[in-house]
């Protein structure tokens, strides 16, 4: 979030923008059409995803700070001193837990899981660099397996190992 409110400031952008962003949406061609018609100032979407990139690098290189999701891994994978986990879950569970938490039927929360999967998708083949080899996530967890409580002690107990134990 805090992210996301520091790109609105920098580039003077509406929350309605920022919700897009934040939901993986991007806007349409009639959406683009109707702001250069506008009074509104809107950036490009390019330059919106350059300067939240930048944004989400600074935090990274600051230290201390925890990037969820939001392209985090390809933008900062390249950074010394990160910890990267992958969290997934088969899709039928992912289906069932948006469904109960949204009240949807099976079928709305498949249509929503789908399309929320393919806008993630793009938005972060945008940050990808094909070009560079991603090092590998430190730990992955199947959330339709472990729970919450198992995902942080392990996480918790690789980051000791690996950064507390590298200062001694």
């Amino acid at each position: 979030k805090e992210i996301l409110e520091q790109l609105a400031e920098e580039l003077k952008l509406k929350p309605s923008v920022i919700e897009d962003i934040n939901n993986f949406k991007d806007r349409g061609f009639s959406d683009y059409f109707a702001l250069l018609l506008s009074k509104s100032y809107f950036p490009g979407e390019k330059r919106i995803k350059n300067a939240f990139h930048d944004i989400l690098l600074s935090i990274a290189n600051e230290g201390n700070a925890i990037i969820v999701g939001r392209a985090g891994y390809y933008i900062t994978n390249h950074l010394q001193n990160s910890y990267h986990v992958r969290l997934y879950a088969p899709l039928e569970w992912r289906v069932d837990r948006f469904s109960e938490k949204r009240e949807l039927s099976y079928q709305d929360a498949m249509k929503q899981v789908e399309d929320m999967n393919k806008n993630r998708l793009q938005f972060l083949e945008y940050f990808r660099d094909n070009k560079k080899q991603n090092k590998p996530f430190n730990q992955e967890f199947d959330c339709s397996v472990n729970s919450i409580e198992q995902i942080v002690d392990q996480i918790w107990s690789d980051l000791e190992k690996t950064f507390l134990n590298d200062a001694d």
